[in-house]
This record gives structure tokens, C-alpha cells and sequence, in this order.
């Protein structure tokens, strides 16, 4: 089934991404499971279907300390809901 949607708006998520840390889980893992929930919470909030990621924002200079690679400290995106209700529900 090909779906179409549409961008009901644009959002932007402020950091810091902390996920379960339960389990065999990398750090990289863990941020991206709380990059999922924090964009998932706006698009339940917003009434959206969806979040589209367009740019993850990382602080530069937290690796110029050189403590590791650049802290997420951002994620932008679109909001986005199914012209095809189906779609939304996987039918």
C-alpha cells in the first residue's frame, strides 16, 4: 500500500536523550531510544501521526574537549499525519 501524508507542522525537541539503560545496550542505542520517545511524545501530543527527522543540532565543542564524539543537545523535524486514515493503523 503506498500512503501519502502531509506536514501539519514542524517541531523541535531539546536534549538531553536518556533511554533505558537496561540490557546490552550501547550509549549510541540508548540516545536514540530517547531521541524516539521524546518526538513520539510531541507528535501523540500535537495529535500527529508522525514525526519526520530532518537534523539532529550536536554540540562541537563538547568534542573539542575531547571527551568523545558531540553531545545531541537537539532533533528537529516535521510533524506529519496520513492523508489515508488507513495508513496511520497499517490497514
Amino acid at each position: 500500500m503506498d500512503c501519502l501524508f502531509e506536514v501539519v507542522g514542524e517541531v523541535t525537541v531539546q536534549g538531553p536523550f536518556r533511554g533505558p539503560t537496561d540490557g546490552d545496550r550501547t550509549p549510541r542505542e540508548v540516545v536514540m531510544e530517547g531521541v524516539r520517545f521524546e518526538v513520539g511524545q510531541e507528535a501523540a501530543g500535537s495529535g500527529a501521526d508522525g514525526v519526520m527527522v530532518r537534523e539532529f543540532l550536536y554540540d562541537r565543542d563538547s568534542a573539542a574537549a575531547g571527551d568523545g564524539p558531540p553531545e545531541l543537545v537537539a532533533v528537529e523535524g516535521m510533524l506529519i499525519s496520513f492523508v489515508d486514515p488507513a495508513c496511520a493503523t497499517g490497514g
